[in-house]
């Protein structure tokens, strides 16, 4: 972005050789981890790697028991391991984990979410129960689940590319600038689903459909096309299997 392409490839090729040596320097067969350390295996770093793009595509069946296992992340960090999840595609996974690790903050009387996994006798020195960095779920539902994500700065273009998983119904909304919103609403069943999905005016969208559906229709028009580039406007989805 600032012109200086030799130093953009100089960046590229270094990062690349990074993630080659620590892959080969730490992965054991399962995980990453200090050669020698006889101590337990974390799950931030594991998230980190996976993220951060050093552990290669063909593993990631490889690591993906891990994060079922292994529960050493706080609040902030869970985001990433969240993440990790749903970069590798486990986004079943990732909602199984979500709904484990923030459900005594989610069935609290109070309504705001905590520094650690406890407050008073249950935390630690220092944490408050008042942390917005905990929220890191409400992006990943926002980015992975519902998939709404920008493509271009201000979401210009952005895409839409649900992944439901045992969720049957799924509304959110993004606020843009002027007082406009993105505003999304998936309604499924086992067999048929419908969406409605509001570009609002100065965006376009690129829709990617479910793939557990193989018909569908918008604004009562058939479509072959899985992947939709959609101009401003309210656009309705018609799905199901035959």
């Amino acid at each position: 972005m600032a012109g200086e392409a030799e130093e953009a490839a100089w960046a590229r090729t270094t990062a690349d050789k990074l993630r080659k040596v620590f892959h080969r320097t730490f992965w054991n067969g399962k995980y990453y981890i200090s050669p020698g350390y006889q101590g337990k295996p974390d799950d931030r770093a594991q998230a980190l790697a996976v993220v951060s793009g050093v552990l290669p595509k063909e593993l990631y069946p490889v690591i993906r028991p891990f994060f079922s296992t292994w529960y050493h992340a706080s609040p902030y960090m869970e985001k990433y391991v969240l993440e990790a999840l749903c970069t590798m595609g486990y986004y079943q996974d990732a909602l199984n984990r979500m709904k484990l690790r923030y459900r005594v903050m989610i069935e609290s009387p109070l309504t705001t979410l905590w520094e650690g996994w406890g407050i008073g006798s249950e935390g630690f020195g220092g944490g408050t129960y008042n942390h917005a960095w905990s929220g890191g779920p409400l992006t990943i539902l926002s980015q992975y689940i519902a998939g709404i994500e920008t493509l271009e700065p201000a979401f210009r273009t952005f895409r839409v590319a649900p992944h439901p998983a045992h969720l049957n119904f799924i509304r959110t909304q993004v606020p843009l600038s002027g007082g406009r919103r993105i505003v999304f609403e998936m309604d499924k069943s086992a067999h048929s689903g419908t969406m409605y999905l509001r570009v609002p005016e100065g965006t376009s969208a690129q829709v990617v459909l479910p793939a557990e559906f193989q018909h569908w229709s918008v604004n009562g028009e058939p479509k072959n096309e899985r992947q939709l580039t959609l101009s401003a406007g309210e656009w309705h989805f018609e799905m199901s299997e035959k």
